[in-house]
C-alpha cells in the first residue's frame, strides 16, 4: 500500500511537469481569475481493499502544498485551469477541468476525470454577489489505484477574485 501511496503521489507531483503549457491563448478567454488562500482546508483519507479507513497525513500535506495559493482561471468555454502563473507561463496542477456556471456566472460546478479514470476532481466554486472579490472553492479530490486502494482529499479555500474581470457583468 505505501509503494501505491508513493507512485500516486509522484504521478500527481509529475502533473505539472507533463501539463506546463503557456498562458491562455487568444482562443479561450479568461472570464474570471482567482487566487487561493495559502492556507487551504484538507482533510485526507485511505480506504485499503480489505475495507479498512484511516487518515493519511502524507496525501494531506501533498494536496495542502498543491493547493496553497493556487490560480484559478475560469475560461468562456467552459474550463477551469488550476496552476501556478509565472510570466506568461501557466503549470497546471491538474488537467483541465469541466465547468458549468449557474447563478450570473457567480456560482460554479466542476469535474475533471483523468483519461485513464484514475484520478478525480469534483466540486464548486462560490463568488459572492454582495463583494465580487470574494469567493470560495471546495472540491473532493480521488485517486483510485489498480490495487482498489484509493486516496480521497477534501478541500476548501477562500479565493480572491480579480476586480476587472468580466464576471462581475451579468451574461446575456
Amino acid at each position: 500500500m505505501k509503494r501505491w501511496f508513493l507512485s500516486t503521489a509522484a504521478l500527481f507531483l509529475a502533473l505539472p511537469l507533463a501539463t506546463a503549457r503557456p498562458a491562455l491563448a487568444a482562443e479561450p478567454k479568461t472570464i474570471a481569475q482567482a487566487v487561493g488562500d495559502q492556507d487551504p482546508w484538507v482533510v485526507s483519507w485511505i480506504d485499503a481493499p480489505n475495507g479498512t479507513t484511516d487518515l493519511s497525513d502524507d496525501m494531506n500535506d501533498l494536496v495542502y502544498d498543491l493547493f496553497s495559493g493556487v490560480q484559478y482561471f475560469l475560461t468562456d468555454n467552459g474550463r477551469l485551469l488550476l496552476g501556478r502563473l509565472k510570466g506568461t507561463e501557466l503549470t497546471v496542477i491538474v488537467p483541465p477541468v469541466a465547468q458549468v456556471a449557474f447563478n450570473d456566472n457567480n456560482y460554479f460546478v466542476v469535474h475533471m476525470a483523468s483519461p485513464d479514470r484514475t484520478l478525480f476532481l469534483d466540486g464548486r466554486i462560490y463568488r459572492s454577489k454582495e463583494d465580487p472579490t470574494k469567493g470560495y472553492a471546495e472540491f473532493t479530490f480521488l485517486s483510485i489505484g489498480k490495487d482498489g486502494t484509493s486516496l480521497s482529499s477534501h478541500i476548501e479555500q477562500d479565493l480572491t477574485f480579480q476586480k476587472d474581470d468580466i464576471l462581475s457583468k451579468p451574461s446575456g
